[in-house]
């Protein structure tokens, strides 16, 4: 038997039916990237919760309200990124399927001149239809990004930040299209931002402590050799990066070390930039401020242990107080061995650093060091290594410690 509703309890029940949508979460609330493509156009979820930097960095770089350095022209410049690139790479096939762009140059070789730091969510996989960025290891991220198509990768967890998700079937079906276009099938043509619930609008993408890009001024000087100098017209300060970028025609522009003060480095008021250069050159500079920089500005009477499980191997290298020599000593899976180090390169931003050792026991090794952590004694943090055989070959990667 149906019981018999009062008039009062119908009228009860028919407000709760009006109220009861007001009531619900919007399920669109968020904070938006319209990505116009030439295929059409991606809606993207941004992770503002989980991955701040990366989200901070994708809306001001692509609104051009941040500054980056070209890689085209070697200048500073606040031109937006990603409209008018092309997706240069791509990747169709039963493991990895993506579309890459933001590179600035239209290869996989062009960047924004700085770095920052990876941001990973357990609850936030590469289960398809992603955004997420591009890097060359650990706390490299800059400006490439690149969408996923309609299956998992899971080699990409914990590799690569993901800053947005595709949820509609219309924007992931201009990701297919963009995919199936192939390599410089496709480009972008604009980036709007939408904010569509109250925590998108309180996210300050200005507040997040991204590396910030600045003109400098100084005097350039050249002894014979020749051996050019750069005398910033104020002392560089800890955790800032003189960013070097030379070019022999003004057409083409390559990035140098740049000279980093550390964490450890008192101040700098004078900074070699290159040596034996040739006869002419052109060059450009710019400074980049790492907030909180873990990364020293040198080696010297440092000792690096590098634990890299993937091949039983461990590594540790005790650096005299040049920083370019020392000694290796290193384990193999069956013994340890020593050997003297012949040669070292390290080039480093705030958060991550290049390493390049030889020594006269082992081939050269890379590795690609990203400081994620610090006590008093020691900086800690993750790493990929390679070995040069005719080429690099990586073998994988592990953890570090440096001492302080």
């Amino acid at each position: 038997m149906i019981p018999t509703l009062q008039p009062a309890l119908i009228r009860g029940v028919r407000l709760a039916f009006i109220l009861a949508p007001l009531l619900l979460p919007d399920a669109e609330a968020a904070l938006l990237a319209h990505v116009t493509t030439t295929e059409g156009v991606i809606t993207t979820e941004l992770e503002y919760a989980t991955a701040p930097l990366a989200v901070a960095n994708f809306i001001t770089l692509s609104q051009g309200i941040r500054n980056r350095i070209d890689p085209l022209t070697g200048a500073v410049t606040n031109t937006p990124l990603y409209v008018g690139e092309t997706f240069f790479r791509t990747g169709d096939n039963s493991f990895s399927k993506f579309a890459q762009t933001g590179s600035g140059s239209g290869s996989n070789s062009g960047s924004t001149g700085f770095t920052f730091r990876d941001e990973f969510d357990p609850a936030i996989r590469h289960t398809g239809y992603t955004l997420s960025s591009a890097n060359s290891g650990p706390n490299t991220n800059g400006g490439q990004v690149f969408f996923t198509g309609n299956i998992s990768i899971p080699a990409y967890d914990d590799l690569h930040t993901i800053l947005g998700r595709v949820t509609d079937p219309a924007s992931r079906a201009v990701v297919d299209a963009v995919i199936a276009a192939g390599d410089n099938g496709s480009s972008i043509t604009a980036v709007t931002i939408e904010r569509t619930d109250p925590g998108a609008v309180a996210f300050d993408e200005h507040a997040q402590g991204l590396p910030t890009v600045s003109e400098v001024d100084g005097a350039f000087r050249v002894e014979p050799g020749p051996v050019a100098h750069f005398d910033p017209a104020a002392a560089l300060p800890s955790g800032t990066l003189l960013a070097v970028r030379r070019s022999v025609n003004l057409n083409q522009w390559g990035a140098l070390a740049g000279v980093f003060s550390g964490y450890d480095n008192a101040p700098v008021l004078s900074a070699k930039v290159d040596e034996g250069a040739g006869p002419r050159a052109f060059y450009r500079f710019a400074t980049v401020d790492y907030a909180g920089a873990l990364a020293p500005g040198t080696l010297g009477n440092r000792v690096l242990f590098i634990d890299a499980p993937d091949q039983g191997w461990t590594f540790t290298f005790t650096f005299d107080a040049s920083g370019t020599g020392g000694t290796c000593s290193y384990f193999d899976g069956a013994a340890t061995s020593v050997s003297n180090i012949v040669y070292v390169y390290y080039a480093t931003h705030g958060f991550s650093s290049t390493l390049l050792v030889d020594t006269d026991g082992l081939p050269l090794l890379r590795f690609g060091l990203g400081h994620d952590g610090s006590n008093a004694t020691h900086v800690d943090g993750r790493h990929t290594w390679a070995v040069y055989s005719g080429g690099w070959i990586p073998y994988g990667g592990g953890t570090f410690t440096l001492t302080r």
